[in-house]
């Protein structure tokens, strides 16, 4: 805790370090992807694995963020915001079965289930003998926590700690964008970084209205989400496309979700074109989609990037010459 100029008066803030909020941050997408190594692989190859990861962060966050001393700070009153607004999100999702779920859930908490009740790796000798293969990345800790915890009680708890996981992983998301986005700066600017997390969207309505009218869409135009407004067939091929909402996505593809929310911000944070294999092979073992499109961002920056080098070099070649 320390005291921060806020206004004309002193106000009780929090500071927050951009060093530790980015290891947070990384930590939050290694430390499941070391828990597969470990649960999922023979021992001498899980390790070795284990310890080119942890080589290759120590390296990265040496180089990058030993030196770095950049900081900002949050007044309760903003940390308030965060914490409510980010909480009352993460409930209104479904998460951990505290509120209604979407059909999504279905699969998805039998996965978890079985993260938590199973040794790993996962295996289903009943019948067929068949293992579970899915990016299950994401519900690692948590079933973890709940395994160490008992079995007795290993749902419940497994669901609070996931709770707790998935929020943890959207106020890093949160801190991050508002150290991008200088909202630090006033309460108002922290209310819009919430609200745009919680509440983003594509323009479905207007996307609906013309799809239905053209005869693309499979379904009517109401008052829903209207995410689906490509939904449609063609020559009996499927040609849907869905636009997803922050809220939709974390009701129904958490798993694949939150990491892109926390990598995006750290890419835009250091964007050094050394660091983006890393970052993207970070991101690679929670959601598969995601991870094409974000690597596709970072191909196009770097091209940028290395064009804009390209010209500079010649620039001085010509001037030299």
């Amino acid at each position: 805790e320390v005291f921060a100029g806020l206004g004309k008066g002193l106000t009780i803030s929090m500071k927050i370090e951009i060093r530790k909020l980015v290891l947070l941050s990384y930590l939050y997408m290694l430390i499941p992807i070391g828990l597969f190594f470990l649960g999922w692989l023979k021992p001498v190859i899980g390790i070795l694995c284990m310890l080119f990861l942890s080589a290759g962060f120590i390296v990265f966050f040496w180089q990058d963020y030993k030196e770095d001393r950049e900081s900002y700070y949050l007044s309760y009153l903003q940390i308030g915001i965060c914490i409510a607004g980010i909480g009352l999100f993460v409930w209104l999702s479904g998460a951990g079965g505290f509120f209604v779920q979407t059909g999504d859930n279905q699969g998805r908490n039998a996965v978890f289930r079985d993260l938590i009740d199973y040794s790993w790796p996962v295996r289903y000798t009943e019948g067929n003998d068949m293992s579970l293969v899915y990016y299950f990345t994401h519900w690692l800790v948590p079933a973890l926590g709940a395994k160490c915890l008992g079995l007795k009680t290993g749902w419940v708890t497994g669901n609070i700690l996931l709770v707790l996981w998935v929020f943890a992983g959207i106020v890093l998301s949160a801190l991050l964008i508002i150290h991008l986005t200088k909202a630090y700066k006033s309460v108002s600017k922290t209310v819009m970084v919430i609200g745009f997390i919680a509440l983003w969207s594509g323009m479905n309505y207007v996307g609906h209205a013309f799809s239905t009218s053209l005869g693309f869409s499979s379904g009517p135009f109401n008052l829903s989400s209207n995410e689906g407004w490509l939904d449609y067939w063609r020559n009996g091929f499927d040609c849907s496309y869905l636009y997803r909402s922050n809220m939709d996505a974390l009701s129904q593809v958490y798993n694949q979700t939150i990491i892109p929310w926390i990598a995006v911000p750290l890419f835009l944070e250091n964007k050094k074109i050394k660091n983006m294999a890393f970052v993207g092979l970070s991101i690679h073992p929670y959601p598969p989609i995601p991870f094409v499109g974000i690597i596709m961002i970072a191909d196009a920056y770097a091209l940028s990037e290395g064009s804009k080098e390209w010209k500079h070099n010649k620039a001085e070649e010509f001037t030299f010459n």
